[in-house]
């Protein structure tokens, strides 16, 4: 917005500043001062009148501007519309030899730059992806492919010092072990000597041993032996105690039995009578037999 629709606006800043310091000055002594009251009042609604002018003002003069940028950028994309795809194909058309004469140019450095990767043990790389990549490209991939194979080179010279170490190591505690080795033959040599007598000390306690132990073993099997002739011969006459037991119980059984059968068969109780003619019941220690009389229908 040019500097001529700013001074449309009305009332002009100097206006509005004299009112300021006007309107400043205002106060209200008290509840009772009227006056005091009234002028603040007037000045107040006064002020906003010209606040609500000049925001009225402001936006007509916004509308303005925006459709006045709207018609411009309309215009220029019109305008732009009209050109701009021919340059974009003239650019690519540029580009591709740009691109090509960048190939031919690369090209002279391949066999450096191979060179330089198989120097770090990088060979799987590819001939037209070399190609795509500008100097700074290739300097990025070769310095990582570079710290790569540092990395690899102390991660092998590590492992190699491990392995030595580990060899080393393993040969130390060989010869510690054939010390120790020699060491307690030499001990066993002067322990045998020592355990030669006590050996013989041994045997002849071990041997006075035996033949108690033996004599024990004796005396222990024929008294086994005579336990066990006693405990057959009890095991003998319990099984007859028990048997003759058992024979009685099943004799009192029987008879118990023959004398129930004689009961019954003397009160008539049988095969012979009509079946529903006799009750037989067990009453706490007796048998009691109940005869049906006579039935009638009603």
């Amino acid at each position: 917005m040019n500097k001529e629709a700013l001074k449309k606006f009305n009332p002009t800043e100097a206006k509005l500043k004299a009112l300021k310091v006007e309107y400043s000055a205002l106060v209200i002594e008290d509840i009772y001062d009227l006056k005091g009251y009234n002028a603040v009042d007037n000045a107040r609604k006064d002020l906003k009148r010209h606040r609500v002018d000049i925001q009225k003002f402001g936006k007509g003069l916004r509308e303005e501007a925006i459709a006045r940028q709207k018609a411009i950028l309309a215009e220029e994309k019109k305008l732009v519309a009209l050109i701009e795809p021919l340059e974009l194909e003239l650019k690519q058309k540029q580009d591709e030899i740009d691109h090509a004469k960048e190939i031919e140019r690369r090209k002279k450095k391949l066999p450096e730059r191979k060179e330089r990767l198989e120097a770090i043990e990088v060979t799987d790389s590819i001939d037209q992806a070399l190609l795509e990549m500008d100097d700074a490209t290739f300097d990025e991939f070769y310095n990582e492919e570079h710290a790569k194979h540092l990395e690899q080179k102390e991660a092998e010279a590590e492992r190699k010092r491990e392995e030595e170490k580990a060899k080393l190591d393993a040969e130390k505690a060989e010869l510690e072990a054939g010390k120790t080795k020699l060491a307690e033959e030499k001990a066993q040599i002067e322990q045998d000597k020592k355990d030669g007598i006590q050996r013989k000390k041994d045997a002849a306690e071990a041997e006075k041993v035996e033949k108690k132990r033996k004599a024990q073993e004796k005396i222990d099997r024929e008294e086994a032996v005579e336990k066990a002739k006693l405990e057959t011969e009890e095991r003998i006459a319990r099984g007859a105690e028990e048997k003759k037991a058992v024979e009685a119980k099943e004799q009192a059984r029987l008879e118990k039995k023959k004398k129930y059968m004689d009961f019954l068969n003397k009160h008539g109780v049988n095969d012979d009578a009509p079946e529903g003619t006799f009750l037989v019941r067990n009453e706490e220690d007796s048998v009691v037999i109940y005869k049906k009389v006579a039935s009638m229908k009603i």
